[in-house]
């Protein structure tokens, strides 16, 4: 993995992250909700992906906490660490679930 101001210089600002609803979180969503591709920052920490991807997902699910996490390292991405912090690149696929 490279260090995050690495990594901002090859992706210095805006790019395309896709992310998909795991088994749980696709349960809970409205129906027909499924994959979300949101523009963003390389400099965007996580809690702020994940503020846009709640405001994405039409009413957002109340009373559930959205965790983040990447294909390559499947762990739940930390919302105060940057998406450059974590290597994530533009067109990056990344799986979300709720928990309550």
């Amino acid at each position: 993995m490279r260090g995050e101001q690495d990594w901002l210089r090859i992706y210095p600002g805006k790019i395309l992250v896709h992310l998909t609803p795991d088994a749980l979180a696709l349960q809970s969503l409205p129906r027909g909700q499924q994959a979300v591709a949101l523009e963003c920052d390389s400099r965007m920490q996580v809690y702020q992906l994940k503020d846009l991807l709640s405001q994405s997902l039409q009413a957002g699910i109340p009373g559930y906490r959205l965790m983040i996490k990447g294909t390559s390292i499947n762990v739940p991405l930390k919302g105060t660490l940057s998406l450059a912090y974590y290597n994530i690149a533009n067109d990056a696929n990344l799986t979300f679930t709720l928990s309550k």
